[in-house]
């Protein structure tokens, strides 16, 4: 049995949305959630999705067709009864990284599809309003609240709101939060209203995890052209390290301790 079937339920049941390769998905299962449905339209993320979540339902539709309906019956609830509605609307219309603005409200490439990216945070809010759960997680880039990005972040947190929900709005770097990454999100939580509770986040750690507490074997670790401390936390790996010419080298290239370690 591995160590996510071995987690106790908590109690709690999960309905995922822009679930990609399920990496969310897979927080809550270690948590103890059960996670009922899910939802990915991009089909090398469905591939991922269901070999790393092969006994959860998936829906494939695209999430602008998709009616609440769909998922009250296929996840067996009624309109009330679900716990948290997760979603991570695709961000890189408010990326730093990208073009930002200059892609909004204009159609473009997005896997093998053309459509706005910028805003889906309203289907995902459509959703929220139909499908009334007591709480919801809904994440996205740093840069939605940075620049001129910042309208949208207002007018995305007005939208919240508007389905009936205390919403709370707070930056976390995971780095602080003991993933051995600096990794900025911006992370909205939302609570029913008549349930009278507050949103809440976690305390940050006094401390760090670097990349030399999680892979201990690593002696030294290059993030693009550069080589990285190995007793600090990673960076993000930015579009621009996504692949470098100089390095043949995609994401991070690490320097293994010899000999290995064994099944790495």
């Amino acid at each position: 049995m591995s160590e996510i079937e071995a987690t106790p339920w908590n109690g709690y049941r999960v309905v995922s949305t822009f679930s990609g390769c399920g990496g969310s998905c897979l927080g809550y299962r270690i948590a103890g959630f059960h996670v009922l449905w899910a939802n990915e339209f991009i089909p090398a993320a469905q591939e991922s999705y269901r070999l790393n979540h092969p006994d959860s339902f998936l829906n494939t539709s695209d999430i602008r067709k998709l009616a609440p309906e769909t998922i009250l019956a296929q996840a067996g609830i009624a309109v009330g009864e679900l716990d948290i509605l997760d979603g991570s609307p695709p961000c890189a219309s408010f990326s730093t990284a990208g073009k930002r603005q200059k892609n909004w409200g204009a159609a473009k490439k997005y896997s093998q599809t053309v459509q706005r990216t910028d805003d889906l945070f309203w289907e995902y809010a459509r959703l929220l309003k139909a499908l009334q759960p007591r709480t919801f997680v809904a994440e996205n880039v740093s840069g939605l609240v940075k620049g001129v990005a910042k309208g949208y972040f207002l007018q995305v947190l007005a939208l919240l709101k508007d389905c009936g929900y205390k919403v709370a709005a707070r930056l976390l770097d995971a780095a602080w939060l003991g993933v051995p990454q600096s990794r900025q999100r911006l992370i909205f939580i939302g609570v029913r209203q008549d349930l009278g509770a507050e949103p809440a986040y976690p305390e940050p750690f006094k401390y760090q995890y670097s990349i030399r507490d999680a892979l201990p074997w690593i002696q030294r670790a290059k993030c693009g052209p550069n080589w990285r401390d190995p007793n600090v936390p990673s960076p993000t790996v930015s579009a621009q390290m996504a692949y470098n010419p100089l390095t043949n080298c995609q994401g991070l290239e690490a320097v293994i301790a010899d000999p290995p370690p064994p099944n790495i």
